[in-house]
């Protein structure tokens, strides 16, 4: 476990908690506000969550892959390239939501049954330009800052554009 890693139980209420705020927070808003940017280099709220789709999309692969297969090394994917590669931007946000919710659902199932040596299980991830033991227990928390961090971010975007 990293040093800084919320306790399991945290953990897990934090991967619960994050696609209720998205979907509070999003779903009611209509799409072309969803889809505005607050200024000409911001995201959108939807590109924002086309990048927490897809950020859950790879570090979720790297905890069912070190739990499956149990790699030495995985190499560390690019969250940015998945959703560009999916085109995650341009879909629709109820659509794209209901997939990110199952697949969020499906890891909270593995997650909440996984013993105490499992959240301990880990793989040397591969970059280009680094190396970097990482265990479940990791990548579980760092999806759930990341995306608390993210939700964050969208509800500025959506106050901002709301305002013109």
């Amino acid at each position: 476990m990293s040093p800084r890693a919320f306790p399991v139980s945290v953990t897990l209420e934090m991967l619960a908690a994050g696609p209720r705020a998205i979907r509070d927070l999003v779903a009611p808003a209509p799409d072309a506000r969803r889809r505005a940017r607050p200024g000409p280099d911001a995201w959108s709220a939807h590109e924002i969550f086309a990048h927490l789709r897809a950020c859950a999309d790879v570090w979720g692969g790297h905890i069912r892959a070190i739990l499956a297969d149990h790699p030495a090394r995985l190499g560390a994917g690019d969250p940015r390239a998945w959703a560009a590669d999916r085109r995650y931007a341009d879909a629709e946000f109820q659509d794209s939501f209901a997939v990110y919710l199952t697949d969020r659902e499906a890891l909270l199932a593995l997650l909440r049954n996984l013993p105490e040596e499992g959240w301990a299980s880990s793989a040397l991830m591969v970059g280009s330009a680094t190396r970097v033991e990482r265990s479940v227990h990791w990548h579980a928390d760092h999806i759930a800052r990341h995306e608390e961090q993210h939700v964050v971010q969208m509800s500025r975007v959506l106050r901002a554009v709301a305002r013109g």
